[in-house]
């Protein structure tokens, strides 16, 4: 495909695919202090105008994240994906379909 995710990006995934410290369980892992914000699952909002970066991101994440909102242009072309009418901008979004069903068929997996 010859795109990258940013350096950024990638650090900020890499993040996020990290196990929660209530799903490890092993015997060398000292379990830390319980945390509110254990209780909660991976969320993640994917929103902007690099929709490629977006895709791949989302395909990282779609394993993890329990819920995946996708926001702005990226939302739009994900809609035009599914073949609802989005507007003027329909045409730029074309050539992004076959990667948005693959990812909605991967998130649904």
């Amino acid at each position: 495909m010859g795109l990258k995710m940013t350096d950024t990006v990638r650090q900020i995934a890499e993040f996020f695919l990290k196990q929660s410290p209530v799903h490890i369980h092993e015997q060398w892992y000292k379990q830390p202090e319980a945390r509110s914000y254990f209780e909660h699952d991976l969320m993640a909002i994917l929103g902007g105008s690099d929709i490629m970066d977006k895709i791949m991101l989302g395909n990282s994440l779609a394993d993890q994240a329990n819920t995946i909102y996708l926001m702005g242009e990226v939302a739009m072309a994900g809609i035009h994906a599914l073949g609802f009418p989005v507007g003027q901008k329909a045409a730029s979004y074309e050539k992004f379909k076959p990667f948005f069903l693959k990812f909605f068929d991967h998130a649904f997996e």
